[in-house]
């Protein structure tokens, strides 16, 4: 990745930096460099030859030059490394521990130390505070770096530059980000966050204001300010020229422009054609919708005769069961009555035989009648 493609607060400091490193350092030869608080190998972009280590409270996504440590206890011997840098750390540390890690990165740093942060001022935090709320509209939430800046206090330059002169002969303050090109620039991340531009516009732009405005941005009222320190005096970087790149930098930025125009028509295109499918989806949902306002009618049409057919079969079940019970009474006096027909008719038959005996043997008729008339 292009340095340069950076958003302009992450160049800003780490271009100065390198600049400072890469004057005063062959870096012909081995050059290792701490850079204390950082999760990203930025530096590295800018001095492609050197040795950067980072170390940072917690792993990044690069954890084959992170290391996880304290920067108030670092883990390294008296001198291990050429350069150490501490960007943007000590506002992100309780005031109380600032000294100490300052006196960490001088101990283990054989050259010197280049530090750099946020210097406090009213109106400083005035713009923090006022990017915050932007953040919180744009975004739903406060941004946590400001957080800690508002929670632990930027950093006063005095008290800094005073501890650090008695320690080396060689210290001196550098302006790294202009208070109003910081806040701007801030500003325009979070409207690249918010529209739905080309990464490579976005680019673009950035490439464009980092070539431009880099010198443009060292100088005072700061947002942010450099410090080194020594033990020799140390050469500082002169202004670059940026006129030579100027006009390939901005034929580039009108390339992706058009690029991007030329996609945000054709994205319109679609959107008007999405509509137009949206439109016809809203309508066939209504005709859906009306089918099924119908449909739920009829079921519940259905329902209510379902339940008269159901209270219907009741009743006639009910019907049915009493008429079953009816019939097996009747069937019951049925035989009765056919029992007694059957004995009716044997009671004929009797009588009828009786009678032929009767009509056939008159003398045994009288026999019998005498025989009862007797008395005994």
């Amino acid at each position: 990745m292009n340095p340069t493609a950076l958003p302009p607060d992450k160049y800003q400091r780490y271009r100065q930096a390198a600049q400072i490193i890469h004057a005063n350092c062959d870096m012909q030869s081995a050059v290792s460099i701490l850079d204390i608080g950082a999760s990203e190998n930025l530096l590295a972009m800018f001095l492609p030859g050197a040795n950067v280590i980072q170390l940072d409270k917690s792993p990044g996504k690069n954890s084959k030059h992170i290391i996880c440590g304290n920067a108030q206890q670092l883990p390294f011997s008296d001198n291990t490394f050429s350069f150490a840098i501490a960007l943007d750390l000590l506002e992100h540390l309780p005031k109380s521990d600032r000294q100490q890690a300052v006196r960490e990165a001088g101990r283990v740093a054989q050259n010197g130390l280049i530090i750099a942060f946020p210097v406090q001022s009213n109106t400083t935090e005035k713009l923090e505070n006022i990017l915050n709320a932007i953040e919180v509209s744009t975004r739903g939430q406060t941004n946590p770096f400001l957080d800690e800046h508002h929670l632990h206090g930027l950093v006063e330059e005095a008290p800094l530059i005073q501890y650090l002169k008695t320690v080396y002969p060689f210290v001196i303050s550098l302006p790294n980000y202009n208070l109003t090109a910081w806040f701007l620039g801030s500003i325009w991340e979070e409207i690249f966050a918010m529209l739905p531009c080309s990464e490579r516009l976005k680019v673009s732009i950035y490439e464009l204001f980092n070539r431009l405005y880099f010198d443009t941005n060292l100088k005072h009222p700061v947002y942010r300010l450099t410090v080194v320190a020594s033990n020799s005096q140390m050469k500082l970087p002169e202004p670059s020229d940026v006129s030579a790149d100027l006009v390939k930098t901005a034929e580039m930025l009108q390339s992706d422009v058009t690029r991007t125009f030329e996609s945000l028509k054709s994205l319109d295109t679609y959107a008007r054609k999405m509509q137009l499918e949206l439109d016809d989806s809203s309508t066939s949902r209504k005709s859906l919708e009306n089918a099924y306002l119908r449909l739920e009618k009829e079921i519940h049409q259905k329902t209510r005769e379902l339940s008269e057919l159901t209270r219907s079969n009741h009743l006639l079940q009910k019907e049915y069961d009493s008429t079953k019970k009816y019939v097996e009474k009747v069937e019951i006096a049925y035989r009765h009555s056919l029992s007694l027909i059957s004995s009716l008719e044997q009671h004929i038959t009797d009588l009828q035989n009786e009678l032929i005996r009767i009509l056939t043997d008159p003398s045994g008729s009288r026999k019998s009648d005498n025989r009862d008339d007797e008395v005994p």
